[in-house]
């Protein structure tokens, strides 16, 4: 059977818009890269061959509210050979997704927060589910415009939406 598309409507691309607070479920896109003296195995990690870049790959999926199942995408920045930066940018933006998952405030010192935020490792981050600020990356030809995330809302925002049970995607 011939399909017939050309009555078909074209494709268009929908984004979430910029500033929406979801809860988010990351799931990790593996690179398979591995550098045990930077503490990286498990091959969640990826490296730009070009650049020597090495960051985890995210896709997360919003959970509830008006954009249920839509996507965002982001990586997470774990080493660069030109700046200790990118890496610390990583660090503090993995640090908020773990507190926004477990409900701790920043400055939380308890024995409980300590002990997550200091034994934890990449693959706890697959699959983890979060509070973020969904946020539009304007087109870059030949890439088109997307969604992406590069901050976490945690409990001392008042955009913090607390369990999922009470919670819905909303524009902050």
């Amino acid at each position: 059977m011939n399909l017939q598309l050309n009555g078909a409507l074209m494709q268009t691309q929908i984004l979430v818009p910029n500033g929406t607070i979801a809860r988010v479920r990351v799931q990790i896109k593996r690179g398979n890269y591995n550098d045990p003296t930077l503490g990286l195995t498990g091959g969640w990690a990826t490296r730009n061959p070009k650049t020597g870049v090495i960051y985890l790959n995210c896709v997360a999926t919003l959970l509830e509210g008006d954009h249920k199942q839509r996507k965002a995408f982001f990586r997470v920045g774990l080493y660069s050979p030109k700046t200790q930066k990118y890496a610390e940018q990583g660090m503090r933006l993995l640090r908020a997704i773990l507190e926004s998952s477990h409900g701790f405030f920043p400055a939380d010192q308890s024995e409980q927060a300590v002990k997550i935020r200091n034994e934890c490792n990449l693959s706890d981050f697959d699959g983890i589910e979060f509070v973020a600020r969904i946020e539009v990356e304007e087109e870059n030809p030949p890439y088109p415009a997307k969604n992406t995330i590069n901050f976490a809302i945690t409990p001392d925002d008042s955009r913090y939406l607390g369990n999922s049970q009470t919670s819905n995607a909303q524009k902050s």
